[in-house]
């Protein structure tokens, strides 16, 4: 339950707790917890908060996540993400959805001049599922609807054989045995280079978007203990192609030690033709 966990989260901070005005016995207070909404992790702007223990969000900052509407009209705020419509108002603990009011635990604050709004419930509430893991101090979020094309979003698509074009696969074929990434137009490839059995690998973990730069965070696998390999060379790979907006930079990271994806290695070279 993010209830409690977020409890525990706050009492790890030095940071002094504020009072939200029109809230006597309410205390807020900014989480360092991170975000992973549809297997993307959030670059926020603003801070979670905590309020009564519960996390909250930054209304407009889930505008931009959603690519919905959002509008302002005598102090009640209203999201608009395909056919759901919720309408907010600070210091109230009801919540208007699709014209049916709805009773909520913690209702709408302002902070900082910001409007924050309950996480679990607001994305509960979109058709998402949200999950906790306390060990990474992380909220998952999963199928949150996004408006397509209200604000470009960069993924990381990872692409099977069959979704390859005869020219790409000669590409692949190109590169693959050598260690690095390599780019041709929207399409990336990721070598592993020559490893001695199958049981090396890379594995897209989750990427990163702030601005105009997108992270791409790789997995680099090893064999399974106890387990046998035939000891045939492989040329381990993964490819994809990433849409982006104008003038994004893609940097691609090794997920376990947080630097540059083989950095370090010999022939790394980021090839394009």
């Amino acid at each position: 339950m993010l209830r409690k966990t977020t409890a525990v989260a706050v009492m790890g901070l030095t940071l002094v707790g504020s009072a939200i005005p029109g809230m006597a016995q309410a205390t807020v207070k900014p989480v360092s917890t991170s975000l992973m909404i549809n297997q993307q992790k959030v670059i926020k702007h603003s801070p979670l908060i905590s309020v009564n223990q519960r996390t909250m969000i930054n209304l407009q900052e889930l505008r931009n996540i959603t690519g919905g509407q959002l509008t302002e009209k005598a102090g009640t705020y209203q999201l608009k993400v395909q056919q759901k419509s919720l309408i907010f108002q600070t210091g109230k603990s009801t919540v208007t959805v699709n014209g049916k009011e709805q009773k909520v635990e913690q209702g709408a604050v302002l902070y900082q001049g910001k409007v924050y709004v309950p996480l679990r419930w607001t994305m509960e509430s979109l058709s998402a599922q949200v999950k906790w893991d306390g060990k990474a101090d992380e909220i998952q979020v999963t199928n949150l609807p996004v408006v397509q094309g209200e604000k470009p979003a960069s993924t990381f698509q990872t692409l099977t054989e069959e979704q390859l074009s005869a020219e790409e696969k000669s590409f692949i074929e190109s590169v693959k045995g050598e260690r690095g990434v390599h780019q041709q137009g929207d399409l990336y490839v990721i070598a592993y280079g020559e490893a001695p059995n199958p049981g090396y690998g890379l594995v897209v973990d989750h990427t990163e978007q702030s601005w105009e730069m997108l992270k791409v965070y790789v997995k680099q696998t090893k064999p399974e203990a106890n387990k046998m390999y035939p000891m045939v060379i492989s040329y381990p790979y993964v490819a994809g192609k990433i849409s982006t907006p104008p003038y994004t930079t893609v940097t691609f990271y090794d997920v376990d030690t947080g630097n540059v994806l083989f950095e370090g290695d010999k022939n790394t070279p980021q090839k394009g033709k």
